[in-house]
């Protein structure tokens, strides 16, 4: 179980790099940009500079494989190719769908499973792009065809249990696309829709999906329908990036004047995170099964990576066996601390 968002406090992971993702293992995997960043307890903060035009992250397995695309060359900075990379000083190139071919992608999440979800070139230029499904380094398999009277026209989330979610448009009688957006999320090879709707930003092993909103959190599931979580009342686009298994929500949400990153429980109480001192825009990315969250903050200093770990009750400590203080403490340490009177609540 999870800490209450009260709870929380703001950790430093160093500067100039945004976290994209983390792991069930606590490894957080991001980049500048040019360089990709994988940080955990032990051995701290490494990063890998590929040489290329740009680099983004999608995610990073629990294996701490990190996953997502790359641009190799200035002069065409839209064609980019899908990526893992562990460790040491080569880029692992995903394969392409069709043998010889350029092997365009883009990765748009990793589960904890190595599986990634995005989009592939059938071949080269003037080829369609489709949505496709990795796993590991063989092609891709590719949702080319309708499923369950829908085509599908982009992934967004994966689950660590499997579950994909992203937008379809339904098939007419005679064959084609009506272009009308629906959210859905495909499990054991069924795809259901959400009706009209965007995709989703993030889906849990147990295929509640969550999606943007005004004020507040929009869920649906298969079981459930559509269902709100929470609300701030102030004018807040809201934008979920990530949630447990338990029904823990995290993301960022903003308005005219300020960009906070939140979390939510699963009785829907949004709370703002903590953010540092003269921060002036904040986002969480993501959040594990343990409850701890990544994501970023801005100050006139620049960029700074951030995680938001829990921390527990003090009248709760009292209760505990000498096992759980040194569990407790062990947890307290996945992170370096920032000192206190750097951050506001």
């Amino acid at each position: 179980s999870m800490t209450s968002a009260a709870e929380y406090e703001l950790v430093e992971l160093g500067a100039g790099w945004k976290p994209r993702a983390i792991n069930a293992a606590g490894q957080v995997a991001g980049t500048d940009g040019k360089k990709i960043y994988r940080w955990s307890e032990i051995p701290g903060l490494s990063s890998f500079d590929p040489g290329v035009h740009s680099v983004s992250v999608a995610g990073i397995a629990g294996n701490g494989m990190v996953m997502g695309q790359y641009a190799p060359s200035a002069v065409f900075p839209n064609y980019k190719w899908g990526y893992s990379w562990n460790g040491g000083s080569i880029l692992n190139e995903l394969p392409p769908v069709i043998s010889g071919g350029t092997g365009w992608a883009r990765i748009k999440a990793v589960n904890e499973n190595g599986t990634a979800i995005g989009t592939a070139w059938m071949g080269g230029a003037g080829d369609p792009a489709v949505p496709a499904v990795w796993q590991g380094h063989a092609a891709p398999s590719i949702m080319w065809n309708p499923i369950d009277g829908y085509g599908v026209r982009g992934l967004s989330a994966i689950s660590d249990a499997g579950h994909i979610g992203g937008t379809a448009w339904e098939v007419s009688s005679e064959g084609t696309l009506i272009p009308i957006s629906h959210g859905f999320i495909l499990q054991g090879g069924d795809l259901v829709s959400t009706g009209p709707s965007s995709g989703p930003g993030c889906v849990n092993s147990n295929g509640v999906m969550a999606f943007t909103g005004v004020d507040t959190v929009r869920l649906w599931s298969a079981s459930l329908g559509w269902h709100t979580l929470g609300d701030f009342s102030g004018g807040y686009n809201v934008y979920p990036r990530g949630i447990t298994d338990d029904g823990y929500v995290v993301g960022h949400c903003s308005n005219n004047s300020l960009e906070r990153p939140f979390i939510s429980d699963p009785s829907g109480n949004l709370t703002f995170l903590p953010v540092a001192a003269g921060t002036v825009e904040s986002e969480a990315v993501d959040i594990n099964e343990s409850g701890l969250i990544v994501g970023w903050y801005t100050t006139s200093s620049g960029i700074h990576a951030a995680a938001w770990q829990p921390v527990p009750e003090p009248a709760t400590m009292t209760l505990l066996s000498l096992g759980g203080l040194v569990l407790l403490r062990r947890r307290k340490r996945k992170c370096p601390r920032l000192q206190s009177e750097g951050c506001e609540l």
